[in-house]
């Protein structure tokens, strides 16, 4: 936190411009965090002055549209599948990867690397969403 309150009006009218604001370099980082369902609520960061997004958990898109799947050990079938964001149910030992997938199916199949950094075994549950059209380039 700043010691001393930072008053606005000192600022000079660039500065003052830019209160709110994402970097372009940025820019495309908002568009996909405002298509998951976050929002500008005119609330910015105490530290660079851009814009705090928020959203309440029950309005990402990633979490409504995720499911738990099951997991079993193979080498996953060749074909032109999506590319879908998978994550175990650890909090402890949290992790997620990418990975290419038939969305509407009820089972993963994943090879023995991806189990291990996933830290999952085969029967596990874990979570699947499939990423936006726009964020599918990988």
């Amino acid at each position: 936190m700043p010691k001393h309150p930072l008053y606005i009006d000192f600022l000079s009218d660039e500065a003052r411009a830019v209160i709110g604001e994402v970097h372009p370099q940025t820019a495309p980082a908002r568009a996909v965090l405002e298509k998951e369902g976050f929002r500008y609520l005119n609330y910015v960061d105490i530290f660079d002055g851009g814009p705090t997004l928020e959203c309440e958990i029950d309005r990402v898109r990633a979490i409504r549209k995720s499911r738990l799947v099951t997991v079993v050990e193979g080498q996953p079938a060749p074909g032109e599948w999506p590319a879908c964001l998978v994550a175990n149910e650890q909090y402890q030992q949290f992790r997620a990867m990418l990975v290419h997938a038939d969305p509407e199916s009820d089972r993963l199949v994943l090879s023995a690397r991806e189990l291990d950094a996933l830290k999952c075994h085969p029967g596990d549950q874990i979570r699947l969403v499939r990423l936006c059209p726009e964020e599918k380039k990988s």
